[in-house]
């Protein structure tokens, strides 16, 4: 989030709002979803939430957030096979490679 916020000028409240809202809406998907016994890691939902808090930071409009979401989404799927048996290697990798889709396409920012 602090990279857009940099980018855009934003006010600290405008940051620290986008962050708060991010980790709420990774706390309700972590929560309602369950994804773990389902064979999805943990982190799957991190690409959302950091595409929500970005969104708000960048102002974008509903139909903007929902394209910059399904993104996210289908962009940062993971499966929970990547934390057990030998094939460990992206273990350490993986929770920062969400973030990187708070970087939204130019077609999604504000104003574009």
């Amino acid at each position: 989030m602090l990279s857009v916020a940099d980018y855009v000028s934003a006010s600290g409240q405008e940051l620290i709002t986008s962050i708060v809202l991010g980790y709420e809406i990774q706390q309700q998907l972590g929560l309602q979803s369950n994804l773990r016994p389902k064979g999805w890691d943990h982190v799957t939902p991190l690409a959302v939430s950091s595409a929500v808090g970005a969104g708000k930071i960048l102002g974008v409009d509903r139909e903007r957030m929902a394209q910059a979401l399904a993104l996210a989404a289908v962009s940062n799927i993971n499966l929970r096979q990547i934390r057990v048996g030998g094939f460990q290697c992206g273990k350490g990798v993986l929770p920062g490679m969400p973030p990187e889709t708070e970087s939204l396409p130019p077609s999604l920012r504000r104003g574009a």
